[in-house]
């Protein structure tokens, strides 16, 4: 059978973590944005995803823990393409490109190809960023040609549909950035991801309370002729945790009914 996390473009998923937040949560939006492009060149058969995240309550997001190299904390894994490079000209795309950036696809950038974290060089305070790919990196894998300077691939196609834990032996990008004074906000745009078909998001949002949530989700490319947008409050798929076979829990994908937000008490994080 075959499962999918969102009608159309955008899924919310809340998992509060805090009494300061368990009434109102927090949650993920995902934005669709179609297919990656910079002037007349595009990326066909791949989307580029922008990921959301909103405190409901309004209180202003202050730290975005999404791992690092060892995934504590979190990440963003699974069929993701990325713009890497090899400044020897070699095709040895050791130079990754985790961000911030700003490239979300909005504006002509060779780096909409290219799965990041966002944001412009005054927004955060950078603790740590990573990407890797587990399996290799395969300019095979996108439409684009790359030269031996620029690549454009991804981690070989994971079988996600049979067991959605497959994901995680995809490329991962992940970091820990302190949002910066003038930039806090309850609703922040944390990421772009390049997908030609499912991503997980893992990880810890915190509030200048020293509150904090955990955000889980699964975003799968929709179905030609799906709806663009899914209201915020409803998903059509939500995730519930369980636990891995080696250890630790992950979000499970249910089947495609509609639903309301999922909310539920979880022990306070207190601010690394």
């Amino acid at each position: 059978m075959r499962y999918r996390t969102a009608i159309g473009a955008v899924i919310s998923y809340i998992l509060a973590s805090s009494p300061a937040l368990a009434q109102t949560g927090a949650h993920l939006e995902f934005i669709d944005t179609g297919t990656p492009k910079n002037g007349s060149v595009v990326m066909n058969g791949w989307h580029g995803v922008i990921v959301r995240v909103v405190l409901d309550n309004g209180a202003p997001i202050t730290r975005i823990n999404l791992g690092g190299a060892n995934g504590f904390g979190g990440d963003i894994s699974g069929a993701m393409a990325q713009r890497w490079t090899d400044p020897n000209g070699q095709e040895n795309y050791t130079q990754t490109s985790p961000g911030p950036l700003t490239a979300n696809n909005s504006f002509d950038s060779d780096f909409n190809f290219d799965s990041h974290l966002l944001g412009t060089p005054a927004t955060y305070t950078v603790q740590q960023v990573s990407e890797t790919s587990n399996s290799g990196f395969l300019t095979s894998r996108t439409p684009l040609p790359s030269t031996g300077f620029v690549g454009y691939g991804a981690a070989p196609y994971m079988h996600y549909e049979i067991d959605p834990i497959a994901l995680g032996g995809g490329s991962h990008t992940g970091g820990i950035l302190d949002v910066n004074p003038g930039f806090q906000s309850s609703t922040m745009d944390i990421a772009y991801v390049v997908t030609d078909s499912a991503f997980e998001i893992q990880g810890d949002v915190y509030s200048g309370t020293g509150s904090g949530a955990h955000l889980s989700a699964i975003f799968e490319v929709p179905e030609p002729g799906s709806s663009g947008v899914v209201a915020i409050g409803i998903a059509g798929v939500i995730s519930r945790r369980r636990k891995r076979q080696a250890g630790g829990d992950r979000p499970a994908m249910e089947t495609m009914e509609q639903r309301s937000y999922l909310s539920r008490p979880r022990p306070l994080h207190p601010s690394p």
